[in-house]
């Protein structure tokens, strides 16, 4: 059990196409956020959909069709909020808060939305268990060196990944352009944020099963009717404040093949360009997926080609798994077990399926009642162990120098005798209770993977799985960060 924490969560803002941008929301973290999910709802035929903010602007109001979403970028006390203001010479894009791809996607209903309410949730990096894999100085990209691959050495794929552009001036960013991250042209009146280099910072979890509420899978080729026409239902209710939603997209044309994310919002080019992803949305109760039209030239539900990468590595993939995951955070630890007179307590944690155990310190008798209290996630079970002082010793008056002692010689006087049964009971619990060697975070820690950038380490790890970034170098704003988890 990983147990992620609680999240910082903002109110709602309302914003709408052509409004304020960007809109500075603060967090309390006072520090970088490992993670930020962004919240964007809408309301289409008098129901709420949640779908998910993007790491960077993906395209700007010079192509006439529907382009935007709610993008982000981020820092230690702030985050940005970007949304559609249309300013092109040119006329033609339709700024949006989430576009569903018109007819150029099908799915369980045209989502077009010029006006939102988003919010923010950030995790500071201690409200998340260790990492099994990371990066966290050393790797840079840029757009003189656009394409980078990095083994993870997990030996399978991890179950969540977090890929941060940190750019000169401390912003982060989470998405690519023709800049490593760019904020300009279509999306505010503000000075324009782009850089053309940055700093990657990759991080990468294996969770327990505990820690995935729902997971539904299937295989999906292009053109075929989406099961359930789109609308994934859960088994568990998601909760909107703690519980995070990935949508996950597997090229299954080769063995162990690269995986992508879904996306909150499609942006495609112009007319007859190729473009890809999967859209996705949902509610407490579903998850929502749109795919490629097939009725539209050029759609894929992978997509690197043109100038992703400086060309390596393209590819159009129209047969993949599809997975939809759902995420617990939200974890609380619960106050530490109650003291109890004349005891003394060990406890293995303050999470759900803790226990304590207590034992009479010497000198002290236990009644005979339960020693041990367990944890349920929310409060801790009473117990009945009480102890008292044992019996005292008899009294024997302080003589002085012309009385005797009124003990005849052959009397021996009481000693105290502790009541062990508690401490044995506790030893025998303790014993149950330690962690084997393989389940310390020493243990697991020597199997932690640390990135090396020498070239002959890179090449020691070739067949292991790898976290692969793309930059494009084009027009701002035709394109956002696509990182891929895979084997080669």
């Amino acid at each position: 059990m990983n147990n992620i924490r609680k999240p910082f969560i903002s109110d709602w803002h309302q914003l709408s196409v052509n409004d304020l941008s960007p809109l500075p929301i603060p967090h309390s973290l006072n520090e970088l956020p490992a993670k930020v999910d962004v919240q964007v709802k809408i309301t289409h035929s008098g129901k709420e959909y949640i779908f998910p903010g993007l790491g960077s602007v993906p395209k700007d109001d010079d192509i006439p069709t529907e382009y935007g979403g709610v993008a982000y970028a981020y820092n230690s006390s702030h985050v940005l909020l970007f949304v559609p203001v249309i300013k092109s010479s040119f006329g033609g894009g339709i700024g949006r808060v989430i576009t569903t791809g018109s007819d150029s996607y099908n799915g369980p209903f045209v989502g077009s939305a010029s006006t939102c309410k988003v919010r923010i949730r950030a995790w500071g990096l201690s409200d998340w268990p260790k990492p099994d894999f990371s990066i966290t100085a050393g790797l840079t990209i840029s757009t003189a060196s656009p394409y980078k691959k990095v083994h993870h050495c997990l030996g399978t794929y991890p179950d969540f990944v977090t890929v941060q552009l940190l750019m000169p001036g401390g912003l982060v960013s989470e998405g690519l352009n023709d800049y490593v991250s760019c904020f300009r042209d279509g999306w505010g009146d503000f000075p324009e944020i782009v850089a053309d280099t940055a700093d990657v910072i990759i991080r990468a979890w294996m969770l327990s099963s505990s820690d995935i509420l729902n997971t539904n899978n299937f295989s999906y080729v292009k053109g075929d009717a989406v099961p359930w026409a789109g609308v994934i239902s859960m088994t568990n209710a998601i909760d909107l404040d703690f519980h995070i939603v990935n949508v996950e997209i597997k090229d299954t044309t080769v063995s162990k093949g690269k995986v992508f994310y879904g996306a909150g919002s499609a942006n495609m080019g112009y007319s007859g360009e190729s473009y890809g992803g999967v859209v996705f949305g949902f509610t407490q109760s579903d998850v929502l997926l749109w795919t490629p039209s097939t009725s539209v030239v050029g759609g894929n539900l992978i997509y690197i080609g043109g100038l992703w990468g400086d060309g390596t590595e393209n590819m159009q993939i129209n047969n993949v798994q599809i997975t939809v995951k759902v995420i617990k955070a939200g974890f609380t630890e619960w106050p530490l077990p109650q003291d109890i007179p004349n005891t003394i307590k060990l406890y293995n944690g303050v999470i759900a399926g803790s226990k304590t155990l207590y034992a009479c310190t010497p000198g002290f008798s236990s009644n005979g009642g339960s020693v041990e209290s367990s944890c349920n996630g929310t409060s801790w079970s009473d117990t009945t162990v009480a102890c008292s002082a044992a019996t005292d010793c008899p009294s024997v008056m302080p003589s002085t120098a012309q009385s005797q002692s009124t003990v005849p010689p052959d009397t021996k006087l009481s000693t105290v005798t502790p009541d062990t049964n508690s401490i044995k009971e506790f030893d025998t619990i303790i014993a149950e209770l330690k962690v084997p060697k393989v389940n310390t975070s020493a243990f697991r820690r020597s199997l932690t993977c640390a990135y090396d950038s020498r070239e002959s380490s890179m090449a020691i790890g070739s067949s292991g799985v790898s976290v692969e970034s793309y930059l494009r170098g084009r027009v701002c704003g035709n394109s956002e960060l696509n990182h891929s988890l895979g084997s080669e």
